[in-house]
């Protein structure tokens, strides 16, 4: 059990460390044999939300702020850089979540996940296995992430999301 925030949240491994993380009641990170998760700096994690780091490394890096009911996945390697703002609902993954087996060949389909610094990601977005965003993004309500987005300022939107308009910037 981890206390931050004046409530415990569940931690699921043997050796966690962490400092200067705030998560609330019914956040749940799970940490498997070979998984990793590291914090760079200040983190919120809002309730409701799960991180599930399989046999990969899952970084969040300063001013990570995570709002309710989020599910991050990481199997291989999922990366948030500096000051990322998740609203709720989000899911990420790096994987497909299960085995896929096509002529009796069983394949795991693995691509990291890296989000840029200063990126907002709005309620109800699923970013899938792959995925590369830009720094200073945003990416609109309900939308799903199946391409990377390498440039900057830009609002991504849509299902499938694109690039729907440039040379924005934003604030919390």
């Amino acid at each position: 059990m981890v206390r931050g925030g004046g409530v415990a949240s569940d931690i699921f491994s043997n050796n966690v460390r962490i400092k200067g993380i705030q998560p609330f009641k019914k956040t749940n990170i799970i940490i498997g044999k070979t998984g990793k998760i590291e914090f760079a700096g200040k983190a919120f994690i809002a309730g409701g939300t799960t991180i599930r780091v399989e046999n990969g490394v899952c970084t969040f890096c300063a001013n990570f702020s995570c709002n309710t009911n989020c599910f991050i996945s990481c199997t291989e390697k999922v990366t948030f850089g500096d000051n990322c703002l998740l609203g709720c609902y989000v899911n990420v993954r790096d994987s497909d979540g299960h085995t896929i087996i096509l002529n009796d060949v069983e394949q795991v389909s693995l691509k990291s996940v890296e989000i840029g610094k200063d990126v907002w990601i709005a309620a109800n977005v699923d970013i899938l296995k792959g995925v590369t965003i830009g720094d200073a993004n945003v990416i609109g309500y309900r939308s799903c992430v199946t391409k990377s987005v390498n440039e900057e300022h830009c609002i991504i939107a849509g299902y499938p999301a694109k690039v729907v308009r440039r040379e924005i910037d934003w604030k919390r």
